[in-house]
């Protein structure tokens, strides 16, 4: 009888008194539609179904009885399209060293024991990279300046997990004794 019912239906009785089989309605019926709209952006069936647990966990505790949704479905759409978007800021986060962070508090000496500090562009220090090894230098890119996680560049570039740690952590310091490098010559 309840699969029966229109989306709204189910959602006015759900809100009216906790109507749990309307809840449930919904739940089957849009199921499929949120894991397949979270897996297009997250690409991952794990995270996708992480994010339909919230989705419908919140969506029982309280939405449907705050909200004044007209249309279910477009609205179960964007609601998960927004969670999706959101985990994945939160998860790149998490992966990831932002740029100003690679560069915060590097200081080069000058000849009269005076410290400047250098904000670093990613234009400033494209001539740099050059002088990098390859490796070093794309995966510096990769997870500096496009804030890609391990895992991202791992799949872009077939390097191993090692692999990637390495070119980043000597690419870092080979980086960093270059740029100092070449700030001494041009201020002594």
């Amino acid at each position: 009888m309840m699969e029966k019912l229109t989306d709204e239906a189910l959602i006015e009785l759900y809100a009216k008194d906790k109507n749990q089989e309307a809840f449930t309605t919904l739940y089957k019926r849009y199921l499929p539609h949120v894991l397949g709209t979270a897996m297009k952006y997250t690409q991952s069936k794990e995270d996708s179904e992480d994010i339909a647990i919230q989705i419908f966990q919140k969506l029982y505790e309280k939405t449907l009885e705050e909200n004044n949704i007209h249309t279910f479905k477009f609205w179960i759409y964007t609601v998960t399209k927004n969670a999706a978007i959101s985990f994945l800021r939160t998860k790149k986060k998490e992966n990831t060293i932002p740029f100003d962070d690679f560069m915060e508090n590097t200081t080069f000496e000058r000849h009269d024991d005076n410290h400047k500090t250098i904000e670093w562009t990613e234009e400033m220090l494209n001539p740099y990279f050059k002088e990098l090894k390859n490796e070093q230098a794309v995966c510096l890119r990769c997870f500096y300046l496009q804030e890609m996680s391990y895992k991202q560049i791992i799949e872009q570039t077939g390097f191993s997990f090692k692999e990637v740690k390495s070119y980043i952590q000597n690419g870092k310091r080979n980086l960093k004794n270059i740029l100092k490098e070449k700030y001494y010559e041009h201020n002594q």
